[in-house]
């Protein structure tokens, strides 16, 4: 008699191990396979739509740099507008301003236009707010005043300088939050954006 090897057997050619079933429930119904969530296709974050790659921290960091060099160049021109020298301090704050759109323009990876930036600082300047030119106007030629008008006339520019800084940052952010350059930047359109963050500037 042939003799059966322990733990061997013989199969059919062909013949392989049946997959394992999927799991059933009591009912004998296989039971549904889970998969992992699925992420959104898009984050909205504070009124702006994210792309999938674009991460909360990212966009956290972004805006947090965005809002300190809007404080550091406010800061600056409120330095400018304290020049004792009418015209100049016009220059100095002006200069401040342009330098401003131009690091938030890096932080945003938006290129940045020096003649458009230009064009955008004077309309919103002297176009939003039409009495904020006579104001400026004033706390200049108060400058030539002895003592008192000279102390009273830097006072009023400075406190011009940094308020039109930060109100003109404030809304570039918000313009460059929402995917904006500064090819499609409308001054008309953010006027009222402005006069409200000038006022807030003022108070601050």
């Amino acid at each position: 008699m042939a003799k059966k090897l322990p733990g061997l057997t013989r199969r059919a050619p062909g013949v392989t191990d049946a997959a394992p079933s999927a799991p059933r429930t009591k009912a004998g119904k296989p039971r549904p396979q889970q998969t992992a969530p699925r992420t959104e296709d898009a984050r909205h974050v504070e009124g702006v739509i994210l792309p999938p790659e674009t991460g909360e921290n990212m966009l956290t960091e972004r805006l947090a740099e965005a809002r300190i060099i809007v404080e550091r160049s406010a800061n600056w021109a409120i330095v400018g507008g304290a020049v004792p020298i009418p015209v100049i301090d016009a220059i100095a704050i002006s200069a401040m301003q342009l330098a401003m759109l131009n690091e938030l323009s890096t932080n945003y990876n938006v290129p940045f236009e020096r003649n458009r930036g230009k064009a955008v600082i004077s309309a919103l300047v002297g176009g939003a707010i039409p009495y904020l030119a006579a104001v400026g106007i004033s706390g200049m030629l108060m400058k030539a005043m002895p003592v008192v008008g000279w102390a009273a006339g830097i006072t009023t520019a400075a406190l011009l300088g940094g308020a039109t800084t930060r109100a003109i940052g404030n809304v570039f952010i918000q313009h460059f939050e929402a995917g904006g350059t500064f090819l499609d930047f409308d001054p008309v359109a953010t006027r009222d954006y402005f006069h409200q963050e000038f006022r807030k500037a003022k108070r601050s």
